[in-house]
């Protein structure tokens, strides 16, 4: 479900594109925020690329793999661990702050 986000606080989403973390192993950069989804899109810096699928089962051509996660975690009310790896203490406060939540 999308979060309620101050857009005038913008900036701190965005200055995430191109910063890099390692989740569960795998090196991984942001390549994209989508504000209005409350979503942080993730790219495998390793460079894997998976095939996917169409609706006919034909396989694409090879894509770099990426993952989605959700600004804030699922199972409390701070910001998703993935994202929080992302940020320092006062970055993670501001957003939190920017989401409505307090830190």
């Amino acid at each position: 479900m999308p979060h309620a986000f101050d857009t005038r606080h913008a900036h701190l989403l965005h200055a995430l594109i191109g910063r890099r973390a390692v989740v569960e192993g795998v090196p991984v950069r942001v390549i994209e925020v989508m504000e209005t989804e409350g979503l942080v899109v993730l790219e495998s810096a390793r460079g894997e690329r998976e095939s996917l699928t169409d609706q006919y089962g034909d396989l694409s051509q090879p894509m770099v793999r990426t993952y989605t996660v959700p600004l804030l975690s699922e199972i409390d009310t701070g910001l998703h661990p993935v994202l929080a790896s992302l940020l320092d203490a006062d970055e993670q406060a501001a957003l939190l702050v920017a989401l409505g939540r307090s830190s």
